[in-house]
């Protein structure tokens, strides 16, 4: 951004700046797009689950499907949030070898 700030800024990279704002900006949309077709399908699928236990869902049981399709989204939900214990080593690895570099540098 400092390039901004200045009185004169060099258009080209003014635009560079500007080109990867909107490329950041695209596949953030485009990631959205993907995570919300991937919960219809999973509304769906949880509907079709209930109506296949319960039949056609009524006033009854709609708290039965509305359970399914929480239950679903939640499921999915916490299968990003684990990590694995390789995970955690891979990282802890990481830091120490990149520690041990930049000490060696210095």
């Amino acid at each position: 951004m400092g390039e901004l700030s200045k009185t004169n800024p060099n258009i080209d990279t003014v635009i560079d700046i500007f080109e990867e704002f909107e490329s950041d900006n695209i596949n953030s949309i485009n990631k959205l797009k993907r995570k919300k077709k991937v919960t219809l399908r999973k509304i769906s699928g949880a509907l079709k689950q209930s109506i296949s236990a319960h039949g056609p869902i009524t006033k009854e049981l709609i708290g039965s499907a509305s359970k399914r399709i929480y239950g679903n989204i939640l499921d999915s939900e916490n299968d990003i949030d684990k990590i694995s214990i390789r995970d955690i080593i891979f990282g802890f690895v990481l830091c120490v070898i990149l520690f041990l570099a930049v000490n060696w540098f210095i």
